[in-house]
């Protein structure tokens, strides 16, 4: 018997983190496929500004997404993290065709806060 049958494990790191890795995508490429398909690359990224950069009005840039994906992607993931339990699986595998672009621009996710 596996000491883990009751546990269901989800990669949250891709191939490139974990070599032995069966599926090539964890949790962290859903967050970076929404980034991209968001703008975050050419209003952030591109100016090398990212998640707790604080800028010259000692604000802090913080994502607001609930564990760091749209509500569409969180409700995708809910229901296969449902289906896996119903199924007894132990494993769930992440595959980036299973998720759907953000609905909104970047500024939609992340906001400009006052450094506390």
């Amino acid at each position: 018997m596996n000491r883990y049958n009751n546990c269901l494990f989800i990669h949250a790191f891709s191939k490139s983190f974990c070599r032995n890795l069966k599926n090539e995508y964890g949790l962290i490429d859903v967050t970076d496929m929404e980034q991209r398909e968001s703008g975050w690359g050419e209003k952030y990224s591109d100016n090398e500004i990212h998640m707790g950069h604080i800028d010259e009005n000692d604000r802090v840039l913080e994502d607001y997404r609930l564990n760091h994906l749209c509500e569409e992607n969180n409700i995708i993931l809910g229901n296969k993290i449902l289906n896996a339990i119903n199924n007894k699986e132990t494993k769930l595998e992440i595959d980036l065709k299973d998720y759907v672009k953000p609905p909104h621009d970047i500024d939609f996710y992340v906001r400009w806060n006052k450094k506390i």
